[in-house]
């Protein structure tokens, strides 16, 4: 049994290993702009790392067939058992600036239509995009009070998208 080991332990840390370095790496954004592209159900990049202070600007296009959302937070929020948003929102107090078409819009122009201002407000702050609009670019710099890790997902489909994967990491490091 201790012959097998000899074996079984340095194959097992090398597989461990390899696994690692199989693991995509953070998309860093030293120039200040990202361009995340959503499709069915994934975004591209879907690891971010930002820096404590940057001002950032973020693009946003929907190269899918179907309706995606942009969120970024902590502790999925369940409604009903469907996931919807986050409970903690990485955007709330940030200010944020959007543009759309070469062009500064409001940002409530970014929410999903239909949404009334009561929705919009007890909702997490979203870049919705239907599949086929032109991309959308959030504009903003990075607080001290964000540091550390953060989820952000699309939660269209009642859920659904989340459930099949669509999410990503965006961590902040000082």
């Amino acid at each position: 049994m201790t012959r097998i080991w000899k074996y079984l332990l340095p194959l097992s840390l090398a597989m461990l290993l390899a696994a690692a370095a199989c693991q995509a790496p953070a998309t860093t954004v030293p120039s200040g702009e990202l361009t995340i592209t959503e499709k069915e159900f994934e975004f591209i990049p879907n690891k971010i790392m930002l820096k404590v202070g940057q001002e950032v600007r973020i693009t946003l296009s929907n190269m899918g067939e179907k309706d995606h959302e942009f969120m970024v937070g902590r502790d999925v929020r369940m409604e009903d058992g469907i996931p919807d948003g986050f409970m903690t929102d990485f955007f709330e107090g940030v200010e944020v600036t959007a543009e759309r078409d070469s062009q500064s819009v409001p940002v409530m122009m970014l929410m999903e239509p239909g949404m009334t201002e009561e929705e919009m407000a007890e909702h997490s702050f979203m870049v919705w995009l239907e599949a086929g609009s032109s991309p959308a670019t959030i504009i903003f710099t990075v607080p001290a009070n964000k540091v550390g890790e953060w989820t952000f997902g699309c939660f269209e489909d009642d859920g659904d998208h989340w459930e099949e994967g669509m999410r990503g990491t965006l961590t902040v490091e000082r």
